[in-house]
């Protein structure tokens, strides 16, 4: 299990390249962009039992590598900001509960949850990411453009996430907030899982 801390801004996706272009985040980059194409289907039952619990189920798909993620924010409230997080690189685009089965799974009937999972929704992103450090900080700026689809419908949207891999908590507000000042930024509560 890891805990993962993190701010999400929502952004206008004209502003995505203005934040890549800001040379004060320049100075504090401590490696290169990575790109990346990046899809994910969450998973649930139909009655949205795992939602209704505070967890999210995911098969994240970047290149030939599937990576099973299951997420619980603190007292399952839904909070971008703080939650765990448990990865585990499965075989292929299912959930494997033999491979790699977190707490927050074992909690249900792993036989009853198998058989009622269902795709829910599929997130397509194209990622901008790179390290900064900030103070003595590490931080990641990943720049996400995507697509929700679900039903016959889409949702697009554009958002920053600064996630701290190490250091204070206080450095990734001190970002959001000098992101905030140049660029057309609102501080974003839904994750992608809330959005789909």
């Amino acid at each position: 299990m890891a805990r993962e801390i993190e701010i999400k801004l929502e952004i206008p996706a004209a502003a995505a390249s203005k934040v890549m272009r800001l040379p004060w985040l320049w100075e504090q980059a401590s490696g290169e962009v990575q790109p990346a194409s990046m899809s994910a289907t969450y998973y649930d039952t139909p009655k949205r039992l795992l939602r209704k619990k505070g967890v999210t189920l995911r098969v994240r798909r970047a290149g030939n590598k599937h990576v099973q993620t299951v997420k619980t924010a603190p007292n399952g409230n839904g909070s971008p900001l703080a939650g765990s997080e448990w990865e585990t690189e499965v075989l292929s685009g299912a959930p494997e509960f033999k491979r790699a089965v977190s707490a927050p799974l074992k909690e249900f009937s792993r036989r009853k949850l198998r058989r009622a999972l269902k795709p829910v929704f599929e997130v397509k992103v194209e990622r901008s990411a790179y390290p900064v450090q900030s103070a003595n900080s590490a931080i990641e700026v990943a720049i996400d453009r995507g697509q929700i689809a679900a039903d016959g419908s889409s949702l697009e949207f554009c958002e920053i996430e600064l996630e701290l891999k190490r250091g204070a908590s206080s450095e990734l507000a001190r970002i959001g907030r000098r992101l905030a000042a140049e660029v057309p930024a609102s501080l974003g509560f839904k994750t992608k899982a809330d959005r789909g």
